[in-house]
């Protein structure tokens, strides 16, 4: 292959940043977005994008554009955008970089899927969510249920009690610029919780510790690419940070001013 990366450097590479759709798919290297984008690594290009919709697909192509990435002469299709590779030794970290700005496109929306019956409704479904969160650990760790664990985000039901979880807002979040920041990384609070119960922590006190890590600000994308990309805190608190350090010392890095 041109490029040189193998499956297990970059399942590793996205694995580490609290991807989970991460495998290889003949000879392309591919990454599911949390907003549902495919990005691929092929043997001589990126490709992003397919299976979305036309105007999805401008989106994405606009910002690579803008980003400075060329479009390839020779793979100019609509239903996807072909992008050149450039320098060959940094391919995996341009790619990792359009990924994240991938992610920051609000108006690319995860595909709705089908409906599975509710059997609760919500205000019950979220009594006492966060002792539930701490059960669903002991229960995927007390049943060897790795796949469960595989599946973080979804485990500390990250992504969608934001009514909960969310304690504040940037002073330049606005309506047409928003993006949801979680203050700790879900993954690193999904392997305290791990390490937690490991160590014999009772449920009571993983309940405390997720109500008080598992949180949720509103910040501008221009924040959130300070943070994740700029200043590389995507997946980790800045250095020196300590559980039981300032939830907000993350956003006090990249100078986010919370109201």
């Amino acid at each position: 292959m041109k490029h040189g990366i193998s499956v297990e450097k970059f399942t590793k590479t996205f694995n580490d940043l609290g991807y989970t759709r991460v495998y290889k798919e003949a000879n392309n290297l591919v990454v599911w977005t949390k907003n549902d984008v495919k990005c691929e690594i092929k043997p001589n290009r990126y490709t992003f994008g397919w299976t979305r919709k036309a105007d999805e697909i401008e989106l994405i192509k606009e910002e690579v554009l803008s980003a400075g990435f060329k479009i390839s002469d020779k793979h100019k299709n609509t239903d996807c955008v072909n992008v050149q590779f450039g320098n060959l030794r940094s391919v995996l970290k341009n790619f990792t970089n359009i990924v994240n700005q991938i992610e920051l496109l609000t108006p690319i929306k995860p595909k709705e899927r089908g409906q599975s019956i509710k059997v609760f409704p919500p205000e019950i479904a979220e009594t006492e969510i966060f002792l539930k969160i701490a059960k669903r650990y002991k229960h995927a760790i007390d049943e060897k249920d790795q796949y469960l664990l595989d599946t973080a985000r979804n485990l500390l039901e990250g992504d969608s009690i934001d009514h909960i979880l969310t304690i504040g807002i940037s002073k330049k979040k606005t309506d047409q610029d928003s993006y949801r920041e979680h203050v700790v990384p879900c993954v690193m609070v999904h392997n305290k919780l791990v390490d937690m119960y490991l160590n014999g922590a009772k449920l009571a006190e993983m309940a405390q510790f997720i109500k008080t890590y598992l949180v949720i600000v509103l910040i501008s994308k221009k924040e959130a690419e300070k943070l994740d990309i700029e200043l590389g805190l995507r997946t980790t608190m800045p250095e020196g940070w300590n559980w039981g350090d300032s939830v907000f010392d993350r956003l006090k890095a990249a100078e986010i001013t919370i109201v």
